[in-house]
Order: C-alpha cells, then structure tokens, then sequence
C-alpha cells in the first residue's frame, strides 16, 4: 500500500526483514476448538515450526497484518447461497487464529475487508459490515465512480448502511508485481520504472494515496520483495513516500461511488451445488458427534465403554470449512475429491451401528405383544440412537407401539429392545424399521419386520359383533317375513275353502232358475 503528502505509501519505513513475510491470507491453521487426532505425535519438524512462528510474530509486529475469514471464505457465494453462519464462523475462526499465533503485541486489520478478486456485490459488502467491518479494500473493476477521475477512496452504500473503500492503483499494480516476482534477468529496469512512477506521482498526486492489493495467489521471491521494500525506504528517506494504513486511506473518501459486481467475478465464485455438499458433510460430522456424546459414569464404564473424546470429528469439520475458500474458486476437482473421501467416512460410521435383522417373522398372539428388536453398534464408543417405526405401515397393520426414546447401544455390543405397543388387526403385515441419530439422520440400514397377527383386537371385535348382528337382524327379518308370507297362504286356502261346494252337491245354478220357474208356470197354465 502506498500513500503520502507526495506520492505513496510504503508498508513501513523500518529496515526490510532478510526474508519476506508470510501472506496472512493464505496461512491455513486449525479453529480454536481443533483438538489433536488421537494417536497424532509430534513430528520432526517441530524446531523449524517454532523458529518460523517466531519470525512471522516479530514482522506482525511492525508490519500490519490484514485478517481475512478463516481460510479466506467467499463471502460473495456463501452470502448468496444463505449460508450466512458460515460466514460470521470464518471471521470469528479468522480472528481468533490471528490473535492467537501472531500475539497480543501483532498489528491486526480485523475491521478491513477484503473480498476475493478485489470485487463484492453489495449484499455480501453488507454480510462484512454486519460483521463488523468498517471498511474495504477493492479494486477499480468494482466500484462505479460518480467523477470522471477514480478517487483512491469512495463512500459505497449497502443496506447495512454507507462504508468506505480504499481502491487499488491499477496501474502501479503491474509495476509492483514485476518488480516483487524476482526474476533476476531486467530487474534493474523494471526497478528504475517503478521508482520513476512513484516520483512522478509524488510531485503530482498532492497527498493522494495509492495503493497496491496483490492477487491472492501470489508468490514474491524474497530478494524481489526485499528490493522493493529498499526502494520504498530509499524513497521515504527522501521525503518522498510515506506510510499510511488502509483504514486512514479508506478515510480520505470524499466522493461516492455505486458497486459494480463484474461478470468474471461472479463466473469464478465456488458454485451451490459444490457449498451445499460441503455444508451436507460438515452437517453430517456433526450429527455424529452429538450422536457419540455420551454421558457415561466412571461406574458403567465397564458395561457401555469409554465414551468418544470431545472434539472428535473437528479434524475433518474444520477441513471441510476451508472448502469454502475462495482459493479453490475454478479447481472443482480438488473439492469434489475432498467431499467424496468424507462423504464416504460419514457413511461407514452410521454403518457401524444398525438393526440386527431378524430371521424370521413376529407372531403377535394379542392385542398388547410387545415388539423386539435387537440393535448392534460395531464402533469403539457408545452411541445413542433411535428406533423410527414407518407411520404408514404402522398405520396399514394397526400398529401402535410406543416411543421409548434415544437408546444407548454400548461399544462393541449388542441390545434387545423391548418396545409396548397394540395391534388392533390380525393378519400377516410387513413393517419397515429404521435408526435414526440425534440429528435425525439414519443409521445403518432399513429392516423390514414381518408380523404375524392372531389377536383379536377392539376394532376387529366390534367388526365381528357388528357382522353378528347384521347376519342376526337379517335372520330374524327374512324369518318374519317367511311366516307372515305362509300365514298370508294359509288363510288365503280358508278362505277359498269356505266358498267352493264339495264334489257330491253340485251348487244350483241361480242363474238357470227363472228360466225352469217360468217353463213350470207354463206348464201349469196350459194344463188347466
């Protein structure tokens, strides 16, 4: 970074170290909470490590250091897929890392931001304030300045309110970078062009800063970094440069500026796919962890095993996380390897504890037969789980058994359950069992239980009485109507039988008599 009353501004006036310091932003060290593996021993280079850590916290304490989220997160991707937890972890990891290996006495920029590429969209620009970031360090690709000249410091505006942006010097940026690389071979010229530069803008600039922001990945030589920090001393020693932080270069903003998020920048971010798998396997390891925190007593050590170290699973939690860096931005490969190995790991520790599958079916002879199911854990530490009973073919048999809550399965062991439950049907049912862990994710693989049912439940009671007296009602009803329909024949036949003559005495004909009476009338008369 440069600035002064002239021209620039060297990252400090004191006498350059015989080797360059570190990049902050590439250190990778493990979060607070990260335990040694078991079984990890100290390695052979412990004395370089040490002689190392002892150079780097004498230059952080003349050299400001800027903290970046742990692992250098992106903060752009992670903001817009709404993975904003992970983002205030990297910078409280980041923090907390920096504090603690570079020491109490280091310079620390913990309040400037610095995004990946020097670009930003105003939402994640607002995620860094809500972090407590009170100004930023981009590039002049992000920021659309409202003045015809690009100040070296703007006012942006997001919804968590107006911060100030130093911007990076394109143009010096290309003569800084060549000059640092170390290539031997015209360096003297690009040295000259350089210095050149810097004295022209110091006697035109008139106290504007200007400042040099590296890519990430870049990687100065030490006698290319040493030879700019000569030359910056040389500068100073004359009154040319002086020094000045980001944050009072960010205060100089006079003007305000619009952000400008450029396509490339939003073609290199780590992809949702890539953060949402990332974020599935941290959550898995997770899971697991809660799923071994087993309270045990010194008492039933002997019966359910030792339980699993605190901190077991963080190795690989805290290796995930730095899958959400910014530097693998474009390597899709290393991530998908990565994911693939731990995914794996994942699954086989849920493998290791899982439902005994039973040989043959459960005969169930009553309405309250208990269910039992046996439960084998091959890890080395107790872990508690759950038996989930499928609600639909509980539903389907007339299943309903109780919930006895999360069981702990000893190391090494195996444990029959007991679990109360009634049967309401009878019949041959299958039913589908799973583990679950603390987090509700499974465990092991699904059985499916065959039942046998002989019992006769209320249901199936109050379906067979209601069948009995339907087949009654229907009896007596078709009885009824049987005798009334041969009482109705019977009196029918009486009744026939009183109106027709028997076969001997044949009925007179009523209909022949006044024809006879009138025939013996005549008769009589033509007689007399």
């Amino acid at each position: 970074m440069f600035s002064s009353a002239q021209a620039t501004v060297a990252p400090s006036t004191a006498t350059p170290p015989s080797t360059p310091p570190a990049a902050p932003d590439t250190t990778v060290m493990p979060p607070p909470s990260m335990v040694p593996a078991p079984g990890a021993v100290t390695g052979s280079g412990t004395p370089a490590a040490r002689d190392f850590l002892t150079r780097l916290r004498a230059i952080a304490q003349t050299h400001s250091v800027l903290v970046l989220p742990y692992a250098d997160a992106d903060v752009v991707a992670l903001t817009k897929a709404g993975m904003t937890g992970y983002v205030a972890s990297a910078v409280s990891d980041g923090r907390a890392i920096a504090a603690r290996v570079l020491g109490a006495d280091a310079k620390l920029m913990m309040d400037v931001a610095w995004p990946a590429g020097g670009v930003v969209d105003t939402a994640a620009l607002a995620q860094y304030q809500s972090q407590g970031y009170t100004s930023a360090l981009l590039t002049s690709s992000a920021v659309q300045a409202t003045s015809a000249n690009q100040p070296t410091a703007l006012t942006l505006t997001t919804a968590a309110g107006p911060i100030n942006a130093a911007v990076s010097d394109v143009s010096l940026s290309g003569d800084v970078r060549e000059v640092i690389s170390g290539d031997v071979e015209g360096q003297a010229g690009r040295l000259n062009r350089l210095a050149a530069n810097l004295v022209l803008r110091a006697s035109t600039s008139q106290g504007i800063a200007a400042v040099f922001a590296p890519s990430r990945d870049y990687l100065p030589s030490g006698a290319g970094f040493s030879t700019l920090c000569a030359l910056l001393n040389a500068l100073s020693a004359n009154g040319l440069v002086t020094g000045i932080s980001l944050p009072e270069v960010a205060a100089q903003a006079t003007s305000s500026a619009e952000l400008t998020y450029p396509d490339t920048g939003a073609a290199l971010e780590l992809q949702p796919a890539t953060l949402n798998n990332v974020k599935s396997v941290i959550a898995g390891f997770a899971g697991i962890s809660d799923s071994l925190a087993v309270q045990i007593s010194e008492a039933d050590r002997a019966e359910f095993g030792p339980p699993a170290p605190a901190g077991l699973f963080d190795p690989f939690i805290a290796g995930l996380s730095r899958q959400f860096s910014a530097g693998l931005r474009g390597k899709p490969t290393i991530s998908a390897q990565l994911l693939s190995a731990t995914g794996q790991l994942v699954r086989e520790v849920r493998d290791g504890a899982y439902i005994v599958k039973p040989a043959g079916s459960f005969t169930l002879t009553s309405e309250t037969s208990p269910l039992f199911i046996s439960l084998h854990n091959n890890l080395p530490f107790p872990v508690r789980l759950a038996v989930n009973i499928n609600a639909l073919d509980a539903a389907r048999a007339g299943l309903s058994p109780q919930n006895i809550g999360i069981q702990t399965v000893a190391a090494g062991r195996s444990l029959t359950l007991t679990i109360p439950s009634e049967i309401t049907r009878s019949g041959v049912f299958k039913v589908g069992v799973q583990l679950t862990g603390a987090d509700s994710a499974k465990w092991g693989s699904p059985v499916v239980l065959v039942l046998r049912s002989t019992a006769i439940g209320s249901f199936t009671l109050i379906l067979i009485v209601s069948a009995a007296s339907v087949l009654f009602i229907g009896l007596v009803m078709r009885l009824r109507r049987r005798w009334r329909d041969r009482h109705s024949r019977a009196a029918q036949r009486a009744r026939d039988a009183a109106i027709t003559p028997a076969p001997n005495h044949p009925a007179p004909d009523t209909a022949a008599a006044p024809e006879v009476a009138g025939t013996e009338a005549a008769t009589t008369e033509g007689a007399s």
